[in-house]
């Protein structure tokens, strides 16, 4: 059994997959018996201890070539790369020379990815997210909130991607007082946009602090834009808003769905501007936190989202990986790697022929 974990980074350590994921999995291990974990740069002389699981960032483009030198000379090691968003299949096949494993947030980006790569796939959950405050030593319980202050937070490029649109929904239960107030924690640059909601500025170690000032929590993630990215984001910002003491009121998309539908909650999902009215029109907010705390969503977030739950998660798929029984039927090395559809040549039709004969 693989004892000892490095990650190999490069990326800042306030960005969210570090946040969410390797220093997840790092912290968790920390507190294991009998596990080595740490972490190091592309460039440290630091040697890696012998049949090491080393984890990178797919986007991390120095850890990544650290990686690449490393499978070439060391047997040994198991090399397992650390995805997220799934925009460009190319993002992960470029890996595939020297990736022994691909690790993804959800299930759902698991099948995702499977389709297109030949090595083996797993899920490790994201854990909470430190901006919440929450830590494992301590037990969350949920607030019984009293007012209707809805708060939506994100990158800007999410909110006019998938919140934009839904705007004129807010503003018109704002006048009809079914909600007392709407504002956004986001970067300042939304302020471009003249939208008209008050911004509060996005901020890691404010955002604890600033979300306590709000009851509700809108989380759309429609795929406005047409992106299968967009459709199947992780439950992170959900996690994180209900972490936060926030209700939440969550796009009806397959990784929200899945998590609150568990726990008796899908009265809180919306699909469509009507729907979402009618949660608007209905805000009940003492008897919505009592039905939150009541569920057990709070106390199986804090259970397999912790950082203990997510280092389980991963030691549990280094070994699964070393099961043939458990990884399944794999690809030999024969097959090189895979194409991707920008790889394959376009078409050439009978009217680019011609064109040769009768230039313009």
């Amino acid at each position: 059994m693989c004892t000892s974990f490095v990650v190999i980074r490069s990326i800042p350590d306030d960005d969210a997959p570090v946040r969410l994921q390797s220093d997840a999995i790092l912290r968790g291990l920390h507190d294991r018996d009998g596990f080595l974990s740490s972490l190091i740069s592309p460039d440290s002389p630091v040697p890696i201890p012998v049949d090491s699981c080393v984890l990178v960032h797919f986007s991390d483009e120095p850890a990544c070539t650290r990686a690449r030198l490393l499978a070439e000379t060391r047997t040994d090691l198991t090399i397992a790369c650390l995805g997220s968003d799934i925009y460009d299949f190319n993002k992960y096949v470029r890996l595939h020379d020297f990736v022994d494993l691909y690790i993804m947030p959800t299930d759902l980006h698991r099948r995702v990815l499977a389709v297109q790569v030949y090595k083996p796939v797993f899920a490790v959950p994201e854990s909470i997210d430190p901006i919440t405050g929450w830590r494992s030593s301590t037990r969350f319980e949920f607030p019984v909130k009293s007012s209707q202050r809805l708060l939506w937070f994100g990158y800007p490029e999410s909110f006019l991607k998938s919140m934009l649109s839904l705007l004129p929904i807010l503003e018109d239960n704002l006048s009809k007082g079914t909600v007392t107030s709407f504002s956004l924690i986001t970067g300042m640059e939304l302020r471009n946009y003249s939208i008209g909601v008050p911004i509060i500025p996005y901020s890691n170690s404010t955002f604890w602090s600033a979300a306590t000032g709000f009851d509700y929590c809108i989380l759309s993630h429609f795929p406005l834009d047409l992106s299968l990215n967009s459709y199947i984001k992780s439950p992170n910002k959900l996690v994180t808003a209900l972490m936060a003491g926030l209700i939440p009121i969550a796009s009806d998309t397959p990784n929200y769905r899945i998590l609150l539908e568990e726990f008796g909650l899908s009265r809180f999902l919306f699909d469509s501007p009507a729907a979402l009215n009618q949660i608007l029109d209905n805000l009940d907010p003492e008897n919505d936190s009592r039905a939150i705390s009541r569920s057990g969503i709070i106390e199986a977030i804090q259970e397999r989202f912790s950082d203990s739950g997510v280092a389980a998660a991963m030691v549990q798929v280094v070994q699964d990986f070393t099961d043939r029984r458990k990884r399944g039927e794999q690809l030999d090395g024969k097959f090189g790697s895979p194409r991707t559809l920008d790889t394959i040549p376009s078409q050439t039709y009978f009217r680019h022929h011609l064109a040769d004969f009768f230039p313009s």
